[in-house]
């Protein structure tokens, strides 16, 4: 059984006004500052609030039925001011919906005023259709109503009235006709309107970006015989300069496309929610730890395995490795599980461990890059495993590298981070894991593949 819900909420604020709060990690915030008691804490699990990052919602205390949600990313929409999630593990996943899918749409009504659309879909097996009344709206709504009406109160569209004031000789008076407000109406009325906004950050960068272009375009002629394009100089101080503003006031009303289109329009948010990062002089006898540990493993990762690049890039890059993992190396890794996705980027793995395995007893990886041009899939633990030992990042990847038409190496990376005070926990971090399997996985290949297919 498949079923969705919808609801509209009305909100006196422009929509790119809301869509700025609404797409990225602010939204979280608003909801931790006005609805903690209501619907909750949300915890940033991982992510930056681009697709794949995903969300835990810790219901209050007394709610019904499971205590949390996560709930993954999958489509952020800037064109049609989208934003859509799945739940994928705790909330209506647990008490039995296959699918349970939310999603949010700022729609412009006019310059002034929106619309902010709320959508379930879900999918429930037809003998617990019953459930299915559990599906609803209603958080959303509450959501809405309370981030619609915070930004009714702190966003004051008076700050759009446009004023010009002018003093002109009496014999010149048929010029007065010319003086208007029309250019700062067409401002107020762009997707670029803010809070309190300011140009000059702008100009500040665009100087930069100028000179900057500029050097590096002289660099290319002198050193690489290239030949001076000033259009093409001139589009890339524009898309530099725009790259730079977003980076630097993200919370900026602006997309790098209206910029690029019109950066004259367009200004940064400068007095209530841009953000800075500074620089904090460490103190003595500090050190940062980046490291990243690489080897090779497995049968034939050496240069002995006679099975062709594509061969096992088709088995690496989905969800066919952690078939065979289940199969061949359970008394290694207990089970590999699919907790959401298709195998493509964003898909999550929950590794459990076998009874007895020192440290935590699972780990939760979500792929964060699939390149089939190099062959490359990258994947971050983000729960479990050595994240619940103190490591900040921990990264794993795999690529398949080609010797020849009939051989090929599997190369296994990981990256990490950790605290200074802890870096003799660095020695737990290891590629062992990963060779295990690519040796596993390259003699069941070996063995299975007959190159005279090909031949």
């Amino acid at each position: 059984m498949k079923g969705y819900l919808s609801h509209d909420f009305p909100v006196e604020v422009p929509a790119a006004v809301i869509w700025d709060v609404y797409r990225g990690l602010q939204l979280g915030k608003l909801l931790n500052q006005l609805l903690r008691d209501v619907i909750g804490m949300v915890e940033v699990v991982y992510g930056d609030g681009g697709v794949g990052t995903i969300l835990k919602f810790t219901f209050p205390p007394g709610t019904p039925g499971p205590s949390y949600m996560k709930e993954v990313f999958t489509k952020i929409d800037d064109e049609q001011r989208l934003k859509e999630g799945e739940i994928f593990e705790g909330g209506l996943k647990d008490v039995g919906f296959k699918v349970y899918r939310q999603n949010l749409q700022i729609i412009e009504k006019d310059a002034q005023s929106s619309i902010i659309r709320s959508r379930v879909e879900y999918e429930i097996d037809d003998e617990l259709q019953e459930l299915a009344s559990l599906a609803t709206t209603k958080p959303m709504e509450t959501l809405n109503e309370a981030v619609g009406k915070y930004l009714e109160q702190n966003w004051d569209s008076s700050n759009n009235k446009s004023t010009v004031e002018y003093e002109i000789d009496d014999k010149l008076q048929e010029l007065a006709s010319l003086a208007t407000t029309k250019p700062m109406e067409t401002l107020n009325e762009a997707d670029c309107q803010s809070l309190e906004v300011s140009a000059k950050p702008v100009w500040n960068a665009a100087f930069f970006g100028i000179v900057w272009t500029l050097w590096l375009g002289r660099n290319e002629c002198t050193f690489n015989k290239k030949q001076c394009n000033a259009d093409l100089l001139f589009d890339l101080a524009v898309c530099r300069i725009g790259f730079w503003c977003k980076s630097r006031w993200s919370d900026s009303l602006f997309s790098l496309s209206d910029f690029i289109r019109n950066p004259q329009l367009c200004r940064v948010i400068t007095g209530i929610s841009s953000r800075h990062l500074g620089w904090v002089k460490p103190v003595l006898g500090t050190l940062k730890f980046n490291a990243v540990v690489s080897g090779r493993g497995g049968y034939g990762v050496a240069g002995s395995g006679e099975v062709p690049a594509a061969v096992i890039w088709d088995v690496y890059r989905g969800l066919q490795l952690g078939k065979l993992f289940n199969q061949l190396l359970r008394d290694v890794i207990a089970t590999v599980e699919v907790v959401y996705g298709d195998g493509g980027v964003g898909t999550i793995l929950k590794f459990t461990f076998p009874p007895g395995t020192p440290g935590p007893s699972y780990m939760n990886e979500v792929f964060t890059r699939i390149d089939d041009e190099q062959r490359l899939k990258e994947g971050e633990i983000f729960e479990g495993g050595l994240k619940d030992v103190e490591f900040k990042v921990y990264r794993q990847s795999l690529q398949i590298i080609e010797k020849d038409a009939q051989s090929s190496i599997i190369r296994s990376t990981v990256e990490y981070e950790i605290d200074d005070e802890l870096q003799e926990l660095a020695s737990l971090a290891t590629t062992q894991p990963m060779e295990t399997l690519n040796e596993a996985v390259g003699k069941y290949l070996k063995q299975n593949w007959d190159s005279s297919n090909n031949q």
